[in-house]
């Protein structure tokens, strides 16, 4: 991490959201420990599956982020853009499925949903600021 990253406001806001992310992880994994039994495995798969996800695609949002900061590349800045975007539609659609599966984490939802929105107005106007270089050149063809 550099001094740059600490002051940056989209890092910043990508840090909130991969901490509350990690935060809502442990949580389920402590409460699903705690209730082992009680649990039918496809509801145990479920949750499973969607947390490690949810730790992918939170790691992916830091690291794809961060890289994209410290490289000067249009290719690779619109490219980790796309992953970014991926990444935080597929952590919305994994907390609303675990939501609608019947996993109590309708607060943290809501504060995700929040920081996520902040996120988004942030992000935004950064992929529009991304300009290729005069002269740079993409070996598929994309510039």
């Amino acid at each position: 991490m550099t001094t740059s990253d600490t002051k940056n406001p989209l890092i910043k806001q990508a840090r909130i959201i991969h901490y509350q992310i990690h935060q809502m992880i442990n949580e389920l994994e402590y409460r699903n420990r705690q209730s082992e039994n009680s649990k039918s495995v496809y509801r145990k798969n479920l949750l499973e599956d969607s947390l490690h996800y949810m730790r992918k695609n939170a790691n992916v949002l830091l690291a794809k982020l961060s890289s994209a900061q410290q490289i000067d590349s249009y290719c690779y800045k619109m490219e980790s853009a796309w992953l970014i975007r991926k990444a935080i539609r597929e952590l919305k659609n994994d907390i609303k499925s675990l939501e609608l599966s019947g996993f109590a984490i309708k607060n943290q939802s809501k504060v995700l949903s929040l920081e996520i929105e902040q996120f988004k107005n942030l992000f935004a106007p950064w992929v529009k600021n991304i300009q290729p270089k005069t002269g740079e050149q993409d070996e598929w063809g994309f510039i």
